[in-house]
């Protein structure tokens, strides 16, 4: 089969424009970040400690509004592994804490307050303030962490 160079053009611009398109439809959940825009809570505003995390509420400002959040990396100090949580300010004096992985394909979340849910990055799927998948990819309910707050520190048993 013979090309000239017009349609060698053609057909490899079709191919390279073909692969580019489809490596983006094939990452995941998105064809953009796994990452939220949530803010990082500030290292030394939390500690873990006796099989909690100890957060210092007047050092991680990302919670001190309502319908403000934060996310924490830490390694698990049983388990060994890395372990992403979200924490969400939704009321006057309560703060919930979730693993911070969508159950669909383990991207981040986002709080949306006025909404109250939580949004995979991918926009796929959402979950209630239980963690309680509403709608999307997702099968299976976010794991939840019982919070309790005694001053300006926030206790989050893990």
């Amino acid at each position: 089969m013979k090309y000239n160079r017009r349609e060698f053009l053609r057909t490899g611009g079709a191919a390279v424009a073909c692969t580019c398109l489809g490596g983006l439809c094939l990452s995941s959940c998105s064809p953009f970040s796994s990452i939220s825009n949530t803010a990082a809570a500030p290292e030394d505003s939390y500690r873990i400690e006796e099989g909690q995390i100890v957060i210092d509420l007047k050092k991680a400002v990302e919670l001190t509004a309502i319908g403000g959040s934060a996310k924490l990396e830490f390694i698990h100090p049983i388990e060994g592994v890395p372990k992403k949580i979200i924490l969400v300010h939704p009321g006057d004096t309560s703060y919930l804490a979730f693993a911070n992985e969508c159950s669909h394909k383990g991207k981040e979340l986002e709080y949306d307050h006025s909404a109250k849910r939580l949004k995979c990055v991918s926009r796929h799927s959402e979950f209630d303030m239980n963690g309680n998948v509403l709608k999307g990819n997702a099968e299976k309910n976010l794991k939840r962490y019982a919070t309790e707050r005694e001053g300006s520190k926030l206790f989050v048993k893990i």
